[in-house]
């Protein structure tokens, strides 16, 4: 995750990557900044050119400048903006996720708006009965409020995003999920069950946000030249285990991560009037809610075959809501799809 705020940019990445990607930084700075000297043949005139090009300066340093900030999954780190008209502030919150053991981390950006302004049983009252209220010691003032405003879930397979359960929340009993082991390596008992507790809870934040950028690798198995099936909508278990055995998702894994967070009513996938028993179609995506979908497998070109199998795959309540990066999947020089 890359924030620009300053004069540099900052990257928030795993703690575990950061001694590694010091290393790499420092090794590309050390190329960036090497000069030839007068002895190596190079030109030693500051306001010269070389080779009849365009006059420049030497440099003996590097243009690459960033930052790096190591987070583990429950973390909250604000995100500081050069300029913040309205009064919110923002900040990132770290979740767990499975990438085949790899370090990996997904992300919810939120939202604080500091002065909540009177509580509704105060508004309307006159200042005088305000300031008294206040010198009691009465709250009149709303709490801040947050706001998830998206959530990225990063390279992650089925199992690193499904919204986990009540019960595992509360005591840490269950499986431990696969992006917490390594990251709370160190911690005593307390620690490792309150990281988890905060992980969780920004992971359920993150899917309550109105823009889910979520990861989609892998559509086989849905029609096309990867083979037809009698019913497209569903796919073969090896399709979605050759998904997981790469540590990413296919297509119905998303399906059923946003069903198991409530934001798609659990259903047959299809435009039947027939409900759940609970008054709501089957298919119904939350109002409001947008889903992009990145890291689209090259497999599955072209970008208007990768578009039929999605629509195999998805509702069509959920399909309408759906953006979809394939600029990996368009030939070179065409400027549609």
């Amino acid at each position: 995750m890359t924030s620009g705020g300053g004069d540099a940019p900052t990257y928030y990445v795993p703690a575990e990557l950061i001694p590694k990607l010091e290393e790499a930084r420092d090794a590309m700075s050390a190329l960036d900044s090497l000069c030839r000297s007068v002895d190596d043949g190079g030109d030693d005139d500051d306001d010269g050119a070389t080779g009849g090009g365009t006059p420049h300066r030497r440099r003996d340093e590097s243009l690459i400048p960033m930052n790096f900030v190591g987070l583990r999954p429950g973390d909250t780190v604000e995100l500081r903006r050069r300029k913040n008209r309205d009064g919110r502030k923002l900040y990132l919150k770290a979740f767990a996720s499975s990438h085949g053991g790899h370090p990996a981390l997904g992300y919810a950006i939120a939202s604080v708006k500091g002065n909540a302004g009177l509580k509704a049983e105060y508004r309307g009252l006159p200042n005088d009965k305000i300031r008294e209220l206040v010198k009691r010691g009465v709250e009149v003032r709303g709490a801040p409020v947050e706001r998830s405003e998206v959530c990225y879930t990063g390279d992650t397979a089925i199992d690193g995003v499904l919204c986990p359960r009540e019960e595992e929340e509360d005591d840490g009993d269950g499986e431990v999920p696969a992006g917490m082991t390594a990251a709370t390596e160190g911690d005593d008992e307390n620690e490792r069950l309150l990281r988890r507790r905060r992980s969780d809870a920004n992971l359920r934040a993150a899917f309550e946000s109105p823009l889910i950028i979520c990861e989609c690798t892998f559509l086989g198995g849905l029609g096309g030249k990867e083979g037809t099936m009698s019913n497209p909508s569903k796919s073969s278990p090896c399709d979605r285990d050759f998904a997981r055995s790469r540590a990413h998702m296919h297509a119905l894994d998303v399906v059923e991560v946003l069903e198991s967070h409530k934001i798609l009513r659990s259903g047959s996938g299809d435009d039947s009037d027939d409900d759940d028993g609970g008054g709501v179609e089957k298919g119904t995506v939350d109002d409001g809610r947008r889903l992009v979908l990145f890291h689209l497998s090259g497999r599955h070109s072209p970008a208007d075959f990768a578009m039929d199998a999605l629509s195999r795959a998805f509702p069509s309540r959920l399909a309408e809501r759906t953006d979809v990066a394939v600029a990996s999947l368009v030939p070179e020089g065409r400027g549609d799809g």
